[in-house]
């Protein structure tokens, strides 16, 4: 089932996509369990689309903005995509979003997110 998934979001327009069993994602801190997002999660699946090298190099912020929101609402569609597909399955499913909402505490020292999607990545 693996391939197919995979296959599957190639096909809807993710660059990268990686699966990955919950006990191998890194330790981090500061410390988020998949557990807590969705119960009895035994799997994770990390995507990723290139931006575009224009937007990249272009000296206006602005552009390199709008590339980036498109990018997340790209990486949006493709996180549902992929939970109606293992939903229909059988699977339950949870998207996390690539960059809203983020807590700010002094726990966190700035920026956090649900679960961090490098350490996620990196298990994947």
């Amino acid at each position: 089932m693996e391939a197919k998934l995979k296959d599957f979001l190639r096909a809807q327009g993710a660059e990268l996509v990686g699966i990955s069993a919950v006990e191998n994602i890194p330790d981090y801190h500061p410390p988020r369990n998949v557990n807590d997002i969705i119960p009895g999660a035994r799997s994770v699946i990390v995507m990723a689309i290139p931006m575009l090298s224009g937007a990249i190099k272009c000296s206006s912020s602005r552009v390199a903005t709008t590339q980036t929101k498109g990018m997340f609402e790209q990486l949006y569609r493709l996180s549902y995509q992929a939970g109606r597909y293992l939903e229909r399955l059988g699977y339950r499913a949870a998207p996390i979003a690539p960059q809203i909402p983020i807590e700010m505490s002094r726990e966190t020292k700035g920026f956090s997110g649900d679960l961090s999607l490098k350490h996620l990545a990196v298990a994947a």
